[in-house]
C-alpha cells in the first residue's frame, strides 16, 4: 500500500519538512505546477545517480511516496491522501533542453518518469505515513 514517506513545502523561499499539515491552496503560493510528487525510487535516484542533471540538484517534491508504481498513476485520477483529495494533472516532469544529461546524451535521466503533479480538490490534514489510495 502506497504511503507518504516525506512532506516538504516551501515557506518564504525555504523548503521545510513536516510530520503533518493541513493541505490547502495557500500552501501553493510559491508553486508553479501545483502539488508535486516523487516516488521513493525517484527520490533515491536523485541521491544515488552518478551523473547528475538539473533535477538532481534543484527538484524537491512536496510528497515522497513509498511503495507506489508510477506507471499506475493516470492524469485526472483522484487520490485520497489523509483527509485531502488530489487530482493528478501531469504524469511526469518535463526535461530542460540545457540540462547536462540531455545535452550530453540526448536522453533524459529518467527521474522525470518518477514525478507527477496534482491539484487540491478537497483540503485536509495529511500526515507522514498516511496511505495514498485511488478514489474510484
Amino acid at each position: 500500500m502506497p504511503t507518504i514517506e516525506n512532506i516538504l513545502f516551501k515557506e518564504n523561499g525555504i523548503w521545510k519538512a513536516y510530520d503533518n499539515l493541513t493541505l490547502n491552496n495557500s500552501l501553493l503560493k510559491e508553486s508553479k505546477r501545483g502539488i508535486s510528487f516523487i516516488t521513493l525510487k525517484g527520490q533515491q535516484r536523485l541521491i544515488d545517480d552518478e551523473v547528475k542533471g538539473f533535477c538532481h540538484n534543484r527538484f524537491k517534491a512536496n510528497f515522497v511516496i513509498k511503495d507506489i508504481e508510477k506507471s499506475n498513476i493516470i492524469v485526472n485520477e483522484l487520490l485520497q491522501i489523509g483527509k485531502a483529495v488530489i487530482k493528478v494533472t501531469s504524469e511526469k516532469k518535463d526535461c530542460l533542453s540545457d540540462c547536462p544529461i540531455v545535452k550530453n546524451s540526448n536522453t533524459s535521466c529518467n527521474v522525470n518518469k518518477e514525478i507527477f503533479f496534482g491539484e487540491i480538490v478537497e483540503e485536509g490534514l495529511v500526515n507522514k505515513n498516511d496511505r495514498v489510495t485511488v478514489i474510484i
